[in-house]
This record gives structure tokens, sequence and C-alpha cells, in this order.
């Protein structure tokens, strides 16, 4: 897990191992956003959207960018708690803030790889939010379409996180997996329930881990591979 190679299945098997040791922390930095998820099932609908246009304006950016920071830590063997990783986004709330409005209004399509690493420039290197946005472009040079067709291997990874909740709850209630998305199913409908439920399962439980762990690797080997190369101009 030394190795400095950015390929999806090098690093996916990376991922695997090493969510294992801290997969309950991570489970922990996912814990408002399932509560959040299961207030649609209690609370009017407009009152659900206002409440959740404020998690991401507020907690969500806290434990996003916390999340990074305690991952990088840990994954290094450096001494970190939870706690310490959310006092430290906390700090950097108005960065965190500042940059997930930018990337909500703004996505440029082909520079988006790489700009991938700005949250981790601010969380991990404490760079300001100006020279972040370069560090990302200067770590990602000459590797933009490798981390574009890495970060492209999770999609097929998203869609399975939503199709095989549905097949499963369509199998069990004797529906289809068409009626078990579409609008028309009543939100208090048990099929829609539980299907609800399995998704909001399967991504707190297997994809969020997985995925956090992915990123991060990216980083870390994109840092690694920089280090290489300084350390070859040097000698």
């Amino acid at each position: 897990m030394t190795t400095q190679s950015i390929k999806p299945g090098r690093l996916i098997r990376d991922s695997l191992i090493l969510v294992i040791p801290i997969y309950t922390s991570l489970l922990v930095f996912r814990i408002p956003g399932f509560i959040f998820s299961l207030l649609q099932f209690v609370i009017p609908e407009i009152w659900f959207t206002v409440l959740v246009s404020l998690y991401f304006l507020s907690i969500n950016i806290i434990f996003y960018g916390a999340v990074r920071h305690f991952t990088y830590k840990k994954i290094n063997h450096q001494e970190v708690t939870i706690s310490q990783s959310l006092q430290k986004a906390i700090e950097k709330f108005s960065e965190l803030i500042l940059l997930s409005t930018f990337f909500s209004l703004y996505i440029p399509i082909l520079g988006f790889p790489r700009l991938w690493f700005v949250y981790h420039a601010v969380m991990i290197e404490d760079y300001s939010i100006a020279d972040a946005f370069k560090r990302s472009w200067q770590l990602t040079k000459g590797y933009g379409w490798q981390i574009f067709w890495n970060f492209l291997i999770l999609m097929p990874i998203s869609w399975v996180r939503t199709f095989l909740p549905s097949l499963i709850s369509a199998s069990i209630f004797g529906i289809s997996v068409w009626d078990i998305n579409r609008e028309g199913l009543l939100t208090t409908d048990p099929a829609f329930i539980f299907n609800k439920l399995l998704t909001i399962s399967v991504y707190s439980l297997i994809y969020f881990p997985l995925v956090t762990i992915y990123e991060l690797l990216i980083f870390m080997r994109l840092l690694a591979l920089e280090k290489r190369k300084l350390d070859s101009v040097a000698t």
C-alpha cells in the first residue's frame, strides 16, 4: 500500500483494506446525514426541504471537511480524534462554505479533475482558498485524465448503490423496479419506505466509507508522486 500507483483496481483494493481499522469511526461522521435522511419520513416535505438546505450549508460542510482530515491522519498513523477533526473543520468553516458554494454554482467540466483536491489542500495542508486551488492544479498536473477515469469508476458503483436496494425492495414487495422508484408511489407506501431506508443504509454503511478512503488515496498517491519527482530533481 506504499505504492504510488493511482490505477483504479489498486485503489479499490487498498480502500477495502484500509477502511477496516477505521470503519466505525467513519460511520460516526455519517450519523448527522443519516438522521437527516430519516426526517423525510416524520416531517412534512416542505419542512424537510428547508432543513436539508440548512443542513448542507452548515453541519454537512463541517463533517465533510472533518472526515477528510481524520481519515488522512489515521491512514498515516498519526494521533487524531474525531473531536479534533471536527474542531479543525469548524475553524475552517468560512473556507469550506465558500468552496461548497463555488462548486455548487460552477463546475468547470474540463478542469474539475484538476480541482478535486482543493478541499484536501484546505483541510490537510492548511492552504488558503486561493492557494488551495493553485495547489490542487499543481498537484494534479500531468494526471488529469487518470484522475478523471478514477472518478468515472465511481459512477457505476453509485448506480449499483441505488439500483440494488430497488431490486431487493421490488422483489420483496412483488412490484417492478420502475414502480418502486416512480414518483407516483405514495411516501407512506411500505415499499417506498423500505426502499428508501435500504438505500440510505447502503450509502451510509458501504458507499460513504469506501469512497472517502478512495478519494483520499488518490490525493496521497499524488503527494507521493510529487515527492518522488522532487527527490529525483534534488539528486
